[in-house]
């Protein structure tokens, strides 16, 4: 089967959302494929023994922005499909009962969403999950009269980061937080980072970003440079003459073209990190030195890392052998997280209520794709005010080879780094 790898308080919490909307909206990765299949005998490891669910079925809802003229997010709700038909011949079930899954599609806009909401409550679900739907607010505001959690693998909007009974699976923050944990394993003391000039960065960049590579112990000199910039040689230099110990680009593929270009230009080689989402067509060509550059992403695509050969189990066994994508792996990512979330809550009985009181109650639980980073959603994983409903501080650094494929995935966890600031 074939796998598409994508490759003072009052100020943070405002600009943490910005930085969460980048993150979400972008995906997490770039464009390099690869190929692999899982043979018989390591997809019946993977999938273990059989563990059958039993009872009255009880429904999970699902939320994407379904196929648009831009977008085509239903890959989503067939591996999610998948993965509950996993759990409920090989893990008991959601709280051992069998699982259906009801799906929604917002279409990307906030009246979608808002009937989503409604289809849920009228459906009776015991929960919601989602990859990542980018104005969850109105399905968040109609669940919530229905006491029905939210749950995501990734979530931007403010009414997920401050709203009731909401859970983030993963972590919207590793976008700063990741390299600063890493600069700080290498003890770096001043950092550059270049960032492409758009709010939903160019903010973040100068006041998140300081916050978690200042407590990293490491100063941060922002370069910001426009959209479209041909040549950042100059940008770059004056950046170069402050010697920085480590670098940090966050782009898009063409913004990350041109800043490695740059860094060609001017023989920088060394320890420098940039965003999954920087790898797109031809990186080879579009990033020269990639192979010694690390990447910053928010899962695994190592062909030998067991939650992803279960992740191919599971589609070339319930979803007749889809094809992995961005889609596919940050919904099995959600999916799972739910499902071992409430397995390991133990709730008396499947209710909405119960669920919810289960993920709060849950253990740390493994978070699937992550390279054994594990989520936690007790309100505890980073400061309140940023957001009590972020589940994991983790996040994961990977070298690549020179087609741009990802490998060499390293958990990182940057739990220290989140501290607020002393009034």
């Amino acid at each position: 089967m074939k796998s598409k790898a994508l490759r003072r308080t009052r100020v943070v919490v405002p600009l943490t959302v910005a930085a969460l909307t980048l993150i979400t909206a972008c995906g997490d990765g770039g464009s390099s494929t690869s190929s692999s299949s899982v043979d018989s005998k390591a997809a019946s490891d993977a999938l273990g023994a059989e563990n059958k669910a039993s009872g009255d079925p009880i429904k999970i809802g699902y939320v994407e922005t379904g196929q648009t003229a831009a977008i085509d997010t239903t890959n989503e709700d067939k591996t999610a499909a998948a993965v509950l038909k996993y759990a409920n011949d090989h893990l008991g079930g959601v709280g051992g009962r069998p699982a259906e899954l009801v799906v929604c599609e917002t279409k990307g806009t906030p009246a979608g969403a808002q009937e989503c909401g409604s289809k849920f409550v009228r459906e009776d679900v015991v929960a919601v999950v989602s990859s990542s739907v980018g104005e969850p607010g109105p399905l968040i505001k109609q669940l919530n009269s229905a006491k029905i959690p939210f749950t995501a693998n990734l979530a931007a909007n403010e009414a997920a980061l401050k709203g009731e009974d909401v859970f983030i699976f993963g972590n919207p923050l590793s976008v700063f937080a990741t390299p600063a944990q890493y600069g700080k394993e290498k003890g770096a003391t001043n950092a550059a980072l270049v960032v492409i000039d758009v709010p939903g960065s160019a903010g973040p960049a100068k006041t998140l970003a300081p916050l978690l590579f200042g407590n990293a112990g490491a100063k941060t000199d922002p370069v910001l440079i426009a959209p479209g910039t041909a040549d950042m040689t100059p940008q770059i230099q004056a950046a170069l003459n402050k010697k920085p110990d480590i670098w940090y680009v966050l782009g898009d593929p063409n913004f990350c073209s041109s800043a490695a270009k740059a860094f060609q230009t001017l023989n920088v080689t060394e320890n420098i990190l940039m965003d999954g989402r920087c790898i797109g067509e031809d990186p080879a060509a579009a990033l020269p030195g990639i192979d010694k550059m690390k990447f910053v992403t928010g899962f695994t695509t190592d062909p030998k890392d067991e939650d992803y050969i279960l992740l191919r189990a599971i589609l070339d066994k319930y979803a007749d052998g889809l094809e992995t994508d961005v889609y596919a792996e940050t919904a099995f990512q959600g999916t799972l997280s739910l499902i071992t979330g409430i397995n390991a809550g133990k709730p008396a009985e499947v209710t909405a209520e119960n669920v919810t009181k289960a993920l709060r109650e849950a253990p740390a639980t493994n978070y699937p794709l992550s390279a054994g980073t594990t989520f936690q959603c007790n309100g505890k994983q980073v400061p309140k005010a940023i957001s009590p409903n972020i589940c994991s501080t983790g996040g994961l650094i990977a070298s690549s080879d020179a087609d741009g494929t990802l490998k060499d995935f390293k958990a990182v966890d940057a739990k220290d780094l989140y501290v607020m600031p002393k009034k």
